[in-house]
């Protein structure tokens, strides 16, 4: 029986490693992973661990070394614990090897999110926690989210959970997605569904516009200045997905100018968001670390997706979150 090699440079609890090594009696799995940086792999600095990667097949990671190619030359199937590309190197891009991305895990974690920081605006969340340090009971009149509009920029499995999620809590949603242009009506639970040359009309009529497509060469300053002023100055902006999704710049501008009434921001241009970055000062800004699609569940989903492809990776079958090969 020929032994398939895995290695593993995203760290996972030891259930889920069982878990994986259990799938098949063919697979050798090497955890190569940092415990102490998620998302990190181990230095590549000792022959066992350059060894593991000359051997693997198999590859699970949310970062990988630049020099991949040369380290793995076997390499066949990379499996990703992130949704996007950005963060490989153009080689690994335009090899041969397969590569597989964990979209449609996240969409609960982030939609969770996005209703935080739309909760947060309305209900004062913050103003609530200063007024506690300081003891103060300051009576005041909270703002309902049922009835308002939202504005999803994006439909994949993420913008189609926070659109779920906002319709149940009955909010108005309207959609705009610059991918999939043909995606214009039939989407259960949209009140407007709008073609990419429309997005300003979507953000014209929004009380909260969410950006969740995926960064790439088209996407990357989808929201500048132009699409900031066509927002409600009452309208709140909220970016999950990527930071040079938005013109950092702009939107400096435009919560010092008043085009909108505030952000709520998980992704940056930068990150970690520097300490002397201006967003840090608007009160009307919410900040998270990069932390939306992340919740105690993640792991047994990204586990599982990961383990049903091992199951079609052996048996020859098609894989599942195919973005390239």
């Amino acid at each position: 029986m020929r032994k398939v090699t895995l290695l593993i440079l995203r760290h996972l609890k030891k259930e889920y490693l069982d878990q994986i090594s259990n799938v098949d009696p063919r697979l050798e799995v090497f955890d190569r992973s940092d415990a102490g940086r998620l998302g990190s792999y181990l230095p590549i600095d000792k022959e066992e661990v350059r060894d593991n990667y000359r051997k693997s097949e198999i590859i699970f990671a949310y970062r990988v070394p630049p020099n991949l190619l040369d380290l793995a030359p076997d390499l066949k199937w990379l499996q990703l614990s992130s949704a996007g590309l950005e963060h490989l190197d153009e080689s690994i891009l335009n090899s041969h090897i397969r590569i597989t991305n964990s979209s449609g895990i996240h969409g609960i974690a982030i939609a969770e999110h996005v209703l935080m920081f739309m909760l947060m605006f309305l209900r004062q969340g913050q103003d609530l926690f200063n007024w506690k340090n300081r003891r103060q009971w300051l009576p005041y009149t909270p703002k309902e989210l049922r009835g308002r509009t939202i504005g999803v920029i994006g439909l994949g499995h993420i913008g189609l959970e926070v659109a779920s999620m906002a319709r149940a809590l009955g909010m108005k949603v309207l959609a705009a997605d610059t991918i999939f242009s043909s995606l214009t009506q039939g989407v259960a639970g949209i009140d407007l569904m709008a073609p990419p040359q429309l997005l300003h009309e979507i953000l014209s009529k929004s009380d909260f516009v969410v950006i969740a497509v995926p960064q790439t060469k088209k996407t990357e300053g989808l929201i500048g200045e132009k699409e900031l002023r066509a927002m409600k100055k009452t309208a709140y902006i909220i970016n999950i997905s990527r930071g040079p999704l938005i013109d950092e710049k702009a939107l400096i501008m435009g919560l010092e100018g008043g085009w909108i009434a505030g952000a709520g921001l998980d992704v940056f241009d930068t990150e970690p968001l520097p300490i002397d970055n201006k967003l840090w000062d608007f009160p009307n800004v919410i900040i998270s670390p990069h932390v939306a699609g992340v919740s105690d569940q993640h792991d047994q989903r990204l586990t599982e997706l990961f383990c049903k492809n091992i199951v079609r990776f052996l048996n020859g079958e098609d894989l599942l979150n195919v973005v390239k090969g």
